[in-house]
């Protein structure tokens, strides 16, 4: 847990710096769900997620993202998630104030489920995050965001959990509903 919340302090300020040079920061909110293997029969509650984004020109970005996430089944086991990730995308406009955008990222994973019949399990590992969004601009800088993003991870073999190698791989998905904010903008993106 420690290095989690190390990353995400760094993350943080990472996030700080990125806002004084012409950049972009976004916070969502959504639901995950479980797309196959293990967690499969599990309900997504929550997610949320904060990213930054540099561009490096009018289409290219690099990007840092925090994504948090809680699922439950019917047996009323629980897993939560947290990661943290680096990475990249491109940025496409659709029309004058719709833009579609796609990033992708590679990063580290921690999850814990809380079984009703035994201690909690905790696993942790690589994670690689793929997501599409799109951007409607709004004047002041601000866009609103609609977005669906996947995160495939490969966690730590842990035999609590359980002895397939299969059930170690993970993929969650969200739908998030956001908003993103250019702190300091250019005259063209005032309009």
């Amino acid at each position: 847990m420690r290095k989690i919340l190390i990353v995400l302090i760094l993350f943080f300020y990472w996030v700080t710096a990125m806002c004084q040079n012409n950049n972009y920061v976004s916070l969502s909110i959504g639901k995950t769900t479980s797309e196959y293997r293990y967690f499969a029969k599990y309900n997504g509650i929550f997610h949320l997620g904060l990213s930054g984004e540099h561009y490096l020109n009018k289409n290219f970005f690099i990007n840092m993202n925090s994504n948090f996430g809680n699922l439950k089944n019917k047996y009323n086991t629980k897993a939560w998630f947290v990661n943290v990730s680096i990475g990249g995308g491109y940025e496409l406009t659709i029309i004058k104030r719709l833009n579609l955008s796609y990033n992708f990222g590679i990063g580290y994973e921690k999850l814990n489920i809380i079984p009703y019949t035994t201690n909690k399990i905790t696993l942790n590992g690589i994670t690689f995050i793929n997501a599409l969004s799109l951007k409607y601009k709004i004047k002041g800088g601000m866009n609103l965001i609609l977005g669906y993003k996947v995160q495939q991870s490969d966690m730590n073999k842990n035999d609590a959990f359980s002895a397939l190698n299969y059930f170690h791989r993970t993929r969650f998905g969200a739908l998030t509903l956001g908003i993103g904010f250019n702190l300091k903008q250019n005259k063209d993106e005032k309009e």
